[in-house]
């Protein structure tokens, strides 16, 4: 039971990344921080169906994480063994929901109307500081944590599991460090392949974690 679990919280929470990458390619680059300001603002202020989409998907795919790393702790304590570093990894995961589920919600809800406000008024000063808070907060408050607890558990489970998900979750916490970086240095150039190679690296660890489970049953 505890691994049908499991493997149900793994698929969801990698298949919502997945959808969120497709969206955030798809639907919501257009406003990122990549795209030149004017064109952004004239994107934003329309509040894009696709915007508001890819980031209700990235708020879901929080909570299908935290739900990912509770499965983990409940599986160890379930089977007697130490669930210290699935604790640890919830820890960080919780953290970071905290605040990128803020983050999502205000990209929604507060972005878009700034834009408008900036293309009326010529103004666009309220837009970009909001606009910087809420990708640092989202990037590295929210996803470095996300990477830091895929790290702890991968570490914590190496020898149960396959080798290709342990490449996946060191792929993930690398790739997420350098877009951690690229997001304080606003190294814009760099941000999509690193958000590219985090999230993928990501769907693969959570899609093999099933099996390392197996291996220690």
């Amino acid at each position: 039971m505890e691994r049908r679990e499991l493997r149900r919280a793994a698929w969801t929470a990698g298949g919502l990344n997945l959808l969120g990458l497709l969206c955030a390619v798809g639907g919501m680059r257009g406003g990122a921080p990549m795209v030149a300001l004017d064109a952004r603002l004239a994107f934003l202020s329309c509040a894009p169906l696709g915007w508001s989409l890819g980031w209700a998907i990235w708020f879901f795919a929080a909570l299908a994480l935290v739900w990912l790393f509770v499965t983990l702790v409940w599986e160890r304590a379930r089977a007697g063994r130490s669930w210290l570093a699935e604790a640890v990894g919830l820890a960080f995961v919780t953290l970071g929901a905290a605040t990128d589920l803020c983050c999502d919600a205000l990209q929604i809800v507060l972005i878009p109307e700034l834009a408008a406000a900036a293309l009326t008024g010529g103004d666009a000063s309220a837009f970009l500081t909001l606009e910087r808070g809420l990708w640092t907060g989202g990037v590295v408050c929210g996803c470095g944590l996300y990477c830091g607890g895929v790290l702890i558990v991968t570490c914590a489970r190496w020898p149960s599991l396959p080798r290709l998900a342990r490449a996946c979750g060191l792929v993930t916490a690398l790739a997420g460090a350098v877009w951690v970086a690229a997001e304080l240095c606003a190294a814009r150039e760099v941000l999509e392949p690193a958000t590219g190679a985090t999230v993928l690296a990501f769907v693969g660890w959570a899609g093999l974690l099933p099996s390392g489970a197996a291996a220690e049953a």
